[in-house]
């Protein structure tokens, strides 16, 4: 769900699972792909005119044609030209030629007039034809379209344009071109043309005319479901068949927008999506093997944020790749960087950015795609499809194996672990019956076993719950499914119910006996930093209601003002000191832990109190952020914590020592794949372990090399084990891995 201006909420369709973009990073935190070769087709001068857009690329008899829109003066304004260039192996170029000069003599953009677009391409037989489109700008309106002016203003920045008619003309093989004549409606400015333009209706060309309009597709695209202004759709058809619609919305909700045909021309209104949006325009192209790829600039870190910001900068210009045409699974980062203006910015108006407004085509095993720079220069890059990381069958079979365990797995956890009574996550079975093994009440009040309750069916609820619920959340952003939203619904209200059970309030503790409230009075470090983790991921994903997040709100503002009160000890439900209970410790384990506590907590809450005591902690305890903790099943609870402050630190120097933290993190826990290492904890459960933290790190390197020992240990996992550690840290890792992309799509 979504939040409107109003307050009311809206549904999001899930259609991107390659995690938040982070524009403060290289790639905006996506792998950038290094293979690519960036060639400049067209340099900018203020006398060739510096501003260029429109990108448009097709492939024909063996050649790359491009061609863009350009003007001296600024975006769209009347007498906008078209140029063109051509090429044969995509490396070398012609100079740039006129297409379609332009029709009227150029002014400013905020000026009324005729205003030539790139239209594309056309072939007819085998000859080759380009079109560019006709419009007059006649006022300028607001962004619902009720109200115009004559000038551009703050409340009416966008022009009001009147279709008129399109263009067309020949580029024969060698370059030269024909004459330009039109596809439509006369013009009634014809006679202000600077050049002459033969009717539609002439002879020499009224057959052209109609094969050229033959192959238009008469679509009537629709608006959002919430009014918003969409614009610069994309179509194209998913592997099942069934026809998908993405739309810029420019209301900024820094969205795309989708709507679903089976027919392609007729159109519901469009709902809003994941798929982050710059905004800008993006294009879509379908590999023959149903693979689709989303080219644009995918890179918004925050949703629903108009009046905070508009424009993200459209830097990088990104692909993003779909086996199916639903789900969005992996992000490359193409072409990085802000345009250098050798015409200054403020002299040519409508112009910013990096890489934008794309068009593509695959030309043998290569991807090309044009791109304007800050819409000054245009330049095209070329990247193998190779380099894309388009799945196999091969890598599909055997990640096929791994997501059928993980079924597997998700089947017995649900069966045997989890409390239908209370939706707490058990942490032990009786041996010999497989049923959750609870303690009696009068155990617990007597303090046996212990007063944590360790060995005990409820040893673990918090730490357990929380780490699941955050595989949950991964597992619905993948899906996309309700009724995972509902199983993930379910161990919230488990947790909820732990928080509310404690005596002092504030307190979280380990579990909560069915039926009665009874739990033993101990908690650690442990059960607050999971449980703070999965409360936290639940909170930011598109799962919970306003009820619940109200509810979390309370929740963690509690748990803070405890903490505060107990001098960020955790103290057991009697007000007593406990065994691990020193979350203010200055070392590794405890420091990235308090930290990332706090900063959740301020996060959720909004409260600036907590940033100013997140702030105040964090400058002693910088220095012991580090990836230390001896076994993985510590490591994995230190990258949890490292997970939640990557994600919400926004200055860049310190993310970078939770950056370095978190991969020291997986590093060691990689080492535990050595069978000949010595541990604590049995090897099994360290690797397991391990390969969460592995996961979590979100390092495409590091988890890609070590991805075969994952799968390794994964695959062998025994599910009849009595505890649940292993068994709950496979899940959690492969929804994890799934999420990233680093796990093919099922098998059709």
């Amino acid at each position: 769900m979504a939040q409107n201006a109003d307050g009311t909420t809206r549904t999001i369709r899930h259609m991107w699972a390659c995690g938040r973009p982070d524009p403060a990073k290289p790639g905006a935190g996506f792998p950038v792909l290094q293979s690519a070769k960036h060639t400049l087709i067209y340099q900018a001068t203020r006398e060739t005119g510096a501003y260029s857009h429109h990108s448009r690329l097709f492939r024909h008899d063996g050649a790359l044609y491009a061609m863009w829109s350009n003007h001296r003066y600024g975006e769209d304004g009347p007498g906008q030209r078209v140029l063109w260039s051509r090429s044969t192996d995509g490396e070398d170029w012609t100079g740039w030629q006129e297409l379609f000069p332009s029709p009227v003599p150029m002014v400013p953009s905020d000026e009324p007039g005729l205003v030539l677009t790139a239209g594309g391409w056309r072939v007819v037989g085998k000859r080759l034809f380009a079109v560019a489109s006709v419009t007059a700008v006649v006022a300028f309106e607001n962004s619902d379209r009720t109200s115009t002016v004559a000038k551009p203003d703050r409340n009416h920045p966008f022009r009001k344009r009147e279709g008129r008619t399109r263009l067309a003309r020949e580029v024969h093989p060698e370059g030269t071109l024909g004459p330009v004549f039109m596809l439509g409606r006369n013009l009634p400015e014809a006679a202000d043309l600077l050049y002459p333009v033969l009717k539609h209706d002439t002879p020499q060309v009224t057959d052209l005319v109609r094969a050229i309009l033959k192959q238009n597709i008469r679509r009537r695209f629709p608006q959002g479901v919430d009014s918003n202004r969409l614009c610069e759709f994309s179509v194209y058809q998913a592997k099942d068949g069934r026809h998908v619609l993405l739309g810029r919305d420019d209301c900024y909700s820094h969205r795309l927008y989708v709507s679903f045909s089976d027919d392609g021309l007729t159109w519901p209104p469009a709902i809003p999506t994941d798929i982050p949006d710059s905004p800008s325009l993006s294009r879509t192209l379908v590999l023959d093997n149903g693979t689709v790829l989303l080219i644009g600039n995918q890179m918004a870190p925050e949703f629903d944020n108009s009046a905070k910001r508009r424009h993200y900068g459209r830097d990088p210009l990104m692909i993003s790749v779909s086996t199916d045409g639903y789900i969005f699974r992996r992000a490359y980062a193409l072409r990085c960087g802000q345009q250098p203006w050798r015409v200054p910015r403020k002299d040519v108006k409508g112009r910013g950015g990096g890489g934008q407004y794309p068009d593509a085509v695959v030309h043998g095993d290569t991807l090309y795609v044009l791109y304007s720079m800050g819409k000054e220069d245009v330049w095209i890059s070329r990247v193998a499809l190779a380099g894309l990381d388009l799945r196999t069958r091969n890598t599909q079979t055997a990640d096929a194996a791994l997501l059928e365990k993980a079924a597997e797995t998700h089947d017995v956890l649900w069966r045997e672990f989890i409390c239908p009574q209370t939706w707490q996550v058990c942490t032990y079975l009786d041996a010999k019956t497989r049923q959750i093994a609870f303690p009696s009440a009068e155990a617990i009040r007597a303090l046996r076993p212990n007063t944590g309750g360790w060995g005990t069916a409820i040893e673990n609820c918090s730490l357990d719950g929380g780490a699941y619920l955050g595989a949950l959340v991964d597992r619905h952003a993948v899906t996309g499914l309700d009724e995972h939203a509902q199983e993930a619904r379910k161990i919230y209200r488990g947790l909820r119910l732990i928080a509310k059970s404690a005596r002092r309030k504030g307190i979280i503790i380990r579990g909560v006996l069915p039926g009665s409230g009874t739990h033993y009075p101990e908690s650690s470090v442990d059960q607050y930093t999971m449980y703070v983790y999965g409360m936290w991921r639940y909170y930011r994903s598109v799962i919970p209601t306003d009820t619940e997040k109200t509810e979390i709100r309370g929740i963690f503002s509690d748990v803070l003002t405890r903490l505060e009160a107990d001098r960020f000890v955790i103290l057991s439900d009697a007000g007593e000191r406990i065994k691990f209970g020193a979350l203010d410790a200055w070392r590794p384990s405890r420091a990235e832990r308090l930290l990332a506590i706090v900063l959740a907590g301020a996060d959720i809450t909004g409260d600036p109190h907590w940033r100013k005591v997140y702030e105040q902690l964090r400058e002693p305890r910088l220095e012991h952020c580090r990836g230390r903790g001896g076994e993985a099943w510590v490591l994995v609870q230190n990258q949890l914590a490292f997970f939640i402050l990557r994600r919400i630190e926004t200055d860049p120097e310190i993310r970078k020592i939770y950056e370095s933290g978190s991969i020291e993190a997986a590093r060691e826990c990689a080492t535990f794949f050595d069978e000949n290492r010595k541990s604590i904890a049995s090897r099994e459960a360290n690797q397991l372990e391990g390969s969460l933290a592995i996961a979590l790190s979100g390092d495409k390197e590091l988890i890609e090399k070590h991805l075969q020992d994952m799968r390794r240990v994964m695959l062998k996992l025994d599910l009849t084990a009595r505890g649940i550690n292993s068994i709950r840290a496979l899940e959690c890792t492969v929804w994890s891995l799934r999420r990233q992309g680093f796990l093919a799509e099922p098998l059709p």
